[in-house]
């Protein structure tokens, strides 16, 4: 990723348990403009911060849709309402789309990172 976008710094979470995966996702959001990322290793640390009615991320990464649908799924319905862009990692097509989520499936690289970066990070 090559394409530096311009414009405020967006804000980001990263839902995954998976710390190189919430390191190489960074790079890549700062790779095309300035981001704040916090990475968030569990559902339960997403939904207290979500309790803030003040926590409103640009966008969202989340992951762990097959150890925990029923509260991911609430995490996604929460940041939606606040206007977040979500995308889901892993899972099934149909079920991002359910939940208002782009689709990004594992092992992903920079050529389908790209245009979901760009649409996360779109104004």
């Amino acid at each position: 990723m090559n394409r530096q976008l311009t414009g405020a710094v967006k804000s980001f979470v990263i839902l995954t348990q998976h710390f190189i995966e919430a390191i190489d996702l960074t790079e890549a959001l700062n790779a095309v403009g300035p981001a704040h990322v916090t990475h968030i290793p569990t559902v339960a640390e997403l939904l207290a911060l979500a309790k803030n009615p003040a926590f409103s991320p640009d966008g969202a990464f989340l992951a762990g849709w097959s150890v925990g649908p029923e509260n991911v799924e609430r995490s996604a319905k929460i940041l939606r309402e606040r206007g977040t862009r979500l995308v889901l990692i892993d899972g099934e097509p149909e079920e991002a789309h359910r939940v208002g989520a782009l689709h990004l499936m594992r092992p992903f690289g920079a050529s389908e990172l790209e245009p979901i970066i760009a649409a996360i990070r779109a104004d």
